[in-house]
């Protein structure tokens, strides 16, 4: 057994023996001697008897089903006990498709067994499960679908489809069809709300000169100013709408007006336009 030494260096070799080499003694005198040492085969029972290990994933969301990876050593039967789980238990090597459904901390026990022995590894608070997402819905206003505001990644679909770069809490429908949009919690668990046969019959604009209509400056701080200068547009109702689709502010409009925004709370807004012919929406930013 070699003197008390550190900063020496080791390692396991190829052929397969370890090796340690040098170091300062507590005098502080370094060594250069290398020492050797070569695993006596016939102690393998000792040296390296039975043990139970595994590993898995092990921070999911709620609804989550995970695998687990048998890493015991020289066993031949097991029993899983998966607290909190659907299945409770499992016998086999490799347990697939282990189930959480709620939110928690949960244990995992693993019992590794040969003819004779056997070894226990349980593993306290292994299995966390992320509290469940904010619930999402989708309100209709006009052409307009508005998800509830404050996750941090947003995704909308129509009729199953990913639409690029629809990634915002709302959305402005193009075509009618059946939408959908999954939001993402900063933990990744991800949470679904679906709108079925949304009719898309109004236009967007922001700024529109074959329209006649100008609306500036977006972003506003306290004055909106809404041109209406087509002479086919004449006497027009405005309305706008908050993120969760009530109106906030409705007024005629005629050729001009200028919107008092000061006191608007900070956020997200649809300004709607409605004429004797048609319907026009945009969205502004109140900073």
């Amino acid at each position: 057994m070699p003197d008390s030494r550190c900063s020496g260096v080791a390692w396991w070799g190829n052929d397969n023996r370890f090796y340690m080499f040098g170091g300062p003694d507590i005098t502080g005198v370094s060594w250069a001697d290398l020492w050797v040492y070569t695993p006596d085969s016939t102690c393998v029972n000792i040296c390296n008897g039975l043990m139970a290990s595994f590993s898995s994933a092990n921070n999911i969301c709620p609804g989550a089903c995970i695998n687990f990876t048998n890493q015991s050593f020289l066993a031949n039967s097991y029993q899983w006990i998966f607290n909190g789980a659907t299945p409770a238990t499992s016998t086999d090597i490799n347990p697939q498709n282990i189930c959480y459904a709620a939110p928690g901390t949960y244990d995992v026990t693993l019992i590794a067994s040969d003819s004779v022995n056997s070894d226990t590894l349980t593993l306290n608070n292994y299995i966390t499960v992320f509290p469940f997402p904010a619930p999402q819905s989708i309100n209709q206003v006009g052409d307009t679908l508005i998800a509830i505001a404050g996750s941090p990644f947003y995704q909308w679909y129509m009729n199953g489809t990913l639409i690029a770069g629809a990634t915002d809490y709302f959305y402005v429908a193009m075509s009618n069809g059946n939408y959908n949009v999954i939001t993402t919690d900063t933990n990744g668990c991800e949470v679904e709300a679906a709108i079925n046969d949304v009719i898309a019959s109004m236009v967007t604009f922001s700024y529109a000169d074959d329209l006649g209509m100008m609306l500036f400056p977006n972003p506003v701080e306290d004055e909106l100013e809404i041109r209406i200068e087509h002479s086919k547009i004449k006497n027009a109702e405005i309305n706008i709408y908050n993120v969760l689709g009530l109106i906030v502010f409705s007024a005629d409009i005629d050729e001009r007006m200028v919107l008092d925004c000061e006191r608007l709370p900070r956020g997200i807004y649809m300004l709607e336009v409605i004429t004797s012919e048609n319907k026009f929406r945009s969205k502004f930013i109140k900073q």
